[in-house]
């Protein structure tokens, strides 16, 4: 009977699978997206660096940037994927998060927020969209400083229904309303009313014409057409008969002042 226990290892250990034949199989249940404070100091070879530290050498396949300080990390098979998003893991001493690809659970940045936006009008913002804190507010430094930038992070869960958050976001401060970007990886552009996809706030299903008082669209963008002299859509028009203006025309009515 022929020995095939050094087989076995080998198709047992996908590690070695890939050192032998030189190739990689990518796949997305093996692939992890780690968040970080600021992808500039927190580079590509420092992450590397931390996932080889935590899992070995040979368990890293890729290390690709994404936006919103964000890597997107393949990793050898399903098993290290799932043994890095329950680690801990820390670059210069700071905590980097782990997700998998599909997980509802992301890290929000709210980029270079007023020192005067507190916390809890942040929470505020979080509850409106039905999204849920898992964690504190934290604050990012300027490199090798105690000095804030005004970007606040914190790790978060999505409810189903929502894929994304708005690419700016108004906080009122004394002197108004003023609106700082929000980033999260796989960001899309959504409807400021109701989060979704596909449309936006002025065309969004929920809004209701102030006009004709039907849905999926404002007043500014109404379809129905408005009678010029009393400024309502024409099938509520009170105008008996219709007056019709004419250059030099005499015995008409003065026009109405608005």
């Amino acid at each position: 009977m022929a020995d095939d226990t050094s087989d076995t290892l080998v198709i047992s250990d996908k590690r070695k699978i890939v050192r032998k034949f030189g190739r990689a199989i990518f796949s997305k249940d093996a692939t992890v997206l780690i968040s970080v404070s600021n992808i500039k100091v927190m580079t590509a070879s420092k992450v590397i660096a931390a996932v080889q530290g935590a899992l070995g050498e040979d368990s890293i396949l890729s290390c690709v940037p994404k936006n919103g300080d964000v890597y997107e990390v393949s990793l050898i098979d399903i098993e290290s994927a799932r043994a890095i998003v329950d680690k801990e893991l820390k670059i210069d001493n700071q905590p980097i998060f782990v997700r998998h690809l599909s997980s509802k659970v992301k890290v929000v940045s709210f980029m270079h927020l007023s020192g005067l936006i507190t916390d809890e009008q942040i929470e505020s913002k979080l509850k409106l969209w039905r999204v849920e804190l898992l964690g504190p507010i934290k604050r990012r430094r300027y490199e090798n400083t105690d000095v804030f930038d005004g970007t606040r992070f914190m790790r978060v869960r999505f409810p189903p229904d929502v894929s994304s958050l708005p690419y700016s976001v108004g906080f009122q401060i004394e002197s108004g309303v003023e609106y700082y970007s929000v980033r999260h990886d796989h960001q899309e552009k959504v409807c400021f009313s109701c989060l979704s996809p596909g449309h936006l706030n002025a065309a969004c299903p929920d809004r209701i014409c102030r006009s004709c008082n039907k849905r999926g669209h404002i007043q500014r963008n109404c379809p129905e057409s408005v009678c010029s002299t009393c400024d309502t859509i024409k099938k509520d028009c009170v105008c008996d008969p219709p007056i019709i203006w004419a250059i030099g025309a005499t015995n008409v009515k003065n026009k109405p002042q608005r």
